[in-house]
């Protein structure tokens, strides 16, 4: 069911406005109910046990008797029941009696089909908040989930303190997994230099490393680009993309991060140093994993905001070089029109002026190519992009032609200054880049295959053939999916579900949301 049709379960009083959508199609009383509270009832406590019915039917819970009932529910239930409705009303006001209001309550749970949880209920259910902790980023999660689980087996739901109880025992039980497994990932001694190490000062001492970490990026430019990566390298210092965490979901890390987030580093340090270390090792994985993710997307814009300045030189070099060559044709044919000179004067001025005139196979090149070759000429900026990608460890599929130029690159860049070193092979860069790759500068071969390994990373990134494991968004297509391990566990817990509610609901009568919405 939809969270929009279970968004009263669990309630235990109503909004102080109802509207008429809501009014139409979840509080309704059918001829059946109007007629047992009519048996039931005498006239001045028809009206109560209705409202008793309809809001058990759609919360799974009592109504608190200090709630106000909205106007044009007290209007329809009376009319239904066919009383007088009174202008302001509570089950506190209208039960004069506890005695009544109890005996009322357990009539309108008993006709419902409501009934207390027992034993074997809150083993079963305990089992499922457990389960389910693994997931959950917050206690207040797994209430909405025992609030689900009741309400689908026609169990009376408790009190909120209750729920909070079972919901903090699941909780702390997966919390005491997830120690383990950071103690694992960060034994000992490291983790308290891994806390000392990030509330340091960082030159030139304004701010600690992790209100550094905490800065969000600034608009995109290249200096942000380099600020991201500077906190890559940073965090990939303090080891965190070795860190094993598999068996924290991410929606657990993340909320352990935003824990981190919103609290000052002063507050921070004052936790015991258990918990301490679980949300600064899920606060600083996290971090990674986003910081990772924007530096490939910035990286990503900067390759084409020079591709699209290359593409505006090469447009401009064009309209200049067409502008020539009017000129040549006009005064060709001043020189063809000369009437003042003989023909062989005429046939000699024009092959001086045509032998200015560029027939070379440049000159035939496509505009694509002049485009590539303007961008292999912007060499200091498209160096800059490549050389502040150095610290992502770029994984890929071998055949891939973006990893397999970045690879070259990188061990090119470390023996090469700027041109390409004499006998070096280079991987194949594709027809469209081979003529300015292989040309006989070695220089200007240099400038166009990294211009190429650029545009060739971008694209492998953005298919997904090439990935970095320390990422959100750009992780390998596999990692992505969910796991094997997962997938089982899910696929156990619904089947278990579906079978407890096919055999405590079979025929669906509870809730008339689940009916109206086709559930």
């Amino acid at each position: 069911m939809s969270a929009f049709a279970h968004r009263f379960v669990g309630q235990s009083s109503l909004p102080a406005r109802l509207s008429d959508f809501d009014l139409d199609h979840f509080f309704q009383l059918s001829r059946d109910d109007i007629k047992a509270l009519q048996e039931q009832f005498r006239d001045e406590h028809r009206l109560a046990a209705a409202l008793m019915v309809l809001f058990m039917r759609v919360a799974g819970r009592t109504l608190d008797g200090f709630t106000v009932i909205p106007r044009n529910l007290l209007r329809y239930a009376a009319d239904a029941v066919s009383v007088s409705a009174p202008s302001i009303a509570s089950l506190r006001a209208i039960y004069r009696r506890r005695q009544t209001h109890s005996a009322h309550q357990r009539w309108a749970k008993d006709y419902l089909g409501l009934s207390e949880i027992a034993p074997a209920d809150e083993h079963e259910l305990t089992a499922a908040l457990k389960l389910q902790a693994q997931d959950a980023p917050h206690t207040d999660d797994l209430i909405e989930a025992a609030k689900q689980w009741l309400f689908a087996r026609r169990i009376l739901i408790p009190s909120s303190f209750r729920l909070l109880e079972w919901a903090r025992a699941a909780f702390w039980q997966g919390e005491d997994q997830i120690v383990a497994c950071v103690a694992r990932a960060v034994p000992g001694a490291r983790g308290k230099q891994l806390i000392h190490a990030v509330h340091t000062l960082r030159p030139p001492g304004d701010a600690t490393h992790l209100e550094w970490l905490k800065t969000p990026p600034k608009k995109h430019s290249p200096t942000t680009l380099a600020q991201t990566v500077e906190k890559v390298r940073y965090l990939k210092s303090l080891g965190a993309h070795e860190w094993d965490l598999s068996d924290v979901v991410l929606a657990r890390q993340q909320a352990y991060a935003r824990q981190i987030r919103g609290r000052r580093p002063v507050k921070s340090r004052e936790i015991r140093t258990k918990l301490q270390l679980v949300e600064l090792v899920c606060f600083l994985r996290v971090v990674l994993l986003e910081l990772t993710d924007t530096a490939l997307q910035q990286a990503g814009r900067r390759s084409q905001q020079l591709l699209r300045a290359a593409v505006e030189r090469a447009q401009a070099q064009r309209g200049h070089e067409a502008v020539d060559l009017l000129k040549q044709a006009v005064q060709l044919k001043g020189v063809l029109h000369d009437e003042t000179k003989d023909w062989q004067q005429r046939v000699l001025e024009a092959q001086r002026l045509l032998a200015g005139i560029d027939g070379s196979a440049e000159a035939e090149r496509s505009f694509a190519f002049h485009v590539r070759a303007v961008l292999a000429q912007d060499s200091q900026r498209v160096h800059a992009c490549l050389t502040v990608l150095e610290d992502l460890d770029f994984q890929g599929q071998p055949k891939d032609a973006g990893i397999v130029q970045w690879q070259a690159w990188r061990e090119l860049q470390q023996r090469s200054a700027g041109s390409l070193p004499s006998g070096s092979a280079l991987p194949d860069v594709g027809p469209a880049w081979n003529p300015l790759v292989h040309g006989v500068d070695p220089k200007a071969a240099w400038r166009a295959f990294e211009a190429s390994t650029m545009m060739a990373l971008r694209k492998s990134v953005r298919r997904g053939s090439v990935w970095v494991d320390h990422s959100l968004s750009f992780r390998e297509r596999d990692q992505m999916l969910v796991s094997a391990r997962r997938s089982r566990v899910d696929e156990d817990a619904s089947s278990v579900k579906d079978r407890v509610h096919l055999k405590n609901d079979p025929g669906g009568e509870f809730g008339a949301a689940g009916a109206q919405f086709g559930l």
